[in-house]
């Protein structure tokens, strides 16, 4: 035993004298195991000083012996287009003959049925695909090419599990794997865990075509789910900007089932859609609906339509009196007041001085709910022609519901008209 160690020291003493213009490729076979093997390996590699032969044959065995992290350090040392391309192409080889390998674990019917537990070791596809992810920015078009097909099928099936396998995880490799491969991507969102991340990676390189369909897919699990809408489906849908979720916007809104936080994100995501299109849908809301959610309509029609949305709201407020003491007997004032404030402070953001038009038109038409409003947002106007409207509406006896000890639109006209004329 001995003997064979001081034989092997020899040979790697001898080696070492070699002049590294004698340097063979079998010359590093010997590396794999030496102490500071690898390190030797990626200094010949990067070397100009050797045989481009063995500079090749170096960066192929550090590939094969799951080093391919050191590779672009190599190459990016490399000066001449020529030298890397040949490099290039070697490892592109040795890449070929490791994916062929097809030894990669995969999830089985038989082993998702056990549980899903499955056992990793090393695999030379695993580090193919790593290898493949490293080498696409360095590799000439028909390579290229070749290395995508690589990718593409890597992000084909048994999305969960590959996305733990080797360095260059799922979301990393999208960029990198070419049209084939993001088409695949369709298929991971429809089983993925995480919707909203994978969707979210999926996007940035996506081109409409395919955004269309992942719109298409999470609308179908959101529809599936409803109304247990975890975090990371919330996130998918919130983030869909597309037509195709507008369905399941609309529903979430509309379904006292569904978390707060989410109808408030679907309000917000509706309007980035379809901008003031969706101020006739929150118009519906707030004909239809009642307490906070109509108020929160109200709001984004303000929000988005700015002194236009205060007639959309006034318009929208139904004439049913049952849908206003909801909570509290005083419900609408207090609803009112906020929606005025908001008014006001938008208006003012606007630069509109003047907003007294707008509010004439509620006062002086014929819908009682438009007319409290407009009461109540005149409080601060110092007009002639509002104080006459407000005159005007003394006389009324319509009942005024949620307004607390306040009975009647003509008794809320009263105290308004007192208050503006003092």
């Amino acid at each position: 035993m001995a003997s064979t160690l001081r034989l092997f020291s020899f040979l790697l003493i001898l080696i070492l004298l070699i002049p590294a213009c004698k340097r063979k490729p079998e010359d590093l076979e010997v590396w794999r195991t030496s102490k500071g093997g690898m390190e030797k390996l990626s200094e010949w590699a990067a070397s100009s000083d050797e045989p481009l032969d063995v500079r090749v044959r170096a960066t192929q065995i550090l590939l094969e012996d799951r080093q391919e992290q050191r590779l672009p350090l190599i190459l990016d040392r490399i000066e001449s287009p020529e030298v890397r391309a040949t490099i290039v192409s070697g490892l592109v080889t040795t890449v070929d003959s490791m994916w062929a390998t097809q030894d990669m674990p995969r999830l089985t019917d038989e082993i998702k049925e056990g549980g899903g537990e499955i056992a990793v070791g090393d695999s030379k596809a695993v580090r193919a695909k790593d290898a493949a992810y490293i080498l696409v920015p360095y590799a000439s078009p028909e390579e290229k090419t070749k290395l995508q097909k690589i990718l593409a099928d890597w992000l084909s099936t048994d999305h969960e599990l590959r996305d733990q396998l080797g360095n260059a995880n799922l979301a990393q490799i999208l960029p990198r794997a070419g049209k084939e491969g993001l088409a695949h991507t369709a298929t991971w969102l429809k089983e993925t865990k995480t919707p909203g991340t994978v969707a979210r990676a999926i996007r940035e390189h996506a081109d409409d075509d395919l955004k269309a369909e992942l719109a298409k897919i999470i609308l179908a699990r959101a529809e599936e789910a409803h109304p247990d809408i975890d975090r990371e489906l919330e996130i998918a849908i919130l983030e869909t900007e597309h037509d195709t979720i507008i369905p399941y916007l609309q529903r979430a809104i509309a379904d006292p089932q569904t978390d707060h936080g989410l109808i408030d994100g679907a309000m917000n995501t509706m309007i980035k859609i379809q901008g003031e299109r969706a101020a006739a849908y929150l118009g519906r809301i707030i004909s239809e609906q009642h307490g906070l959610l109509r108020w929160v309509a109200a709001n984004k029609i303000i929000d988005l339509r700015g002194e236009a949305g205060f007639i959309s709201i006034a318009n929208a407020l139904p004439l049913e009196p049952d849908t206003y003491p909801v909570p509290a007997a005083d419900s609408f004032k207090k609803d009112a007041e906020q929606l005025c404030n908001l008014f006001s402070t938008e208006m003012a953001k606007l630069g509109t001085q003047d907003v007294s038009q707008t509010l004439l038109r509620a006062l002086q038409g014929n819908r009682w709910p438009a007319q409290a409003l407009a009461l109540q947002c005149t409080q601060t106007t110092r007009s002639a022609a509002i104080a006459d409207a407000v005159n005007e509406l003394r006389a009324s006896r319509q009942p005024l519901p949620g307004w607390g000890e306040t009975a009647t639109i003509g008794q809320l006209a009263q105290n308004v008209h007192a208050a503006i004329t003092q």
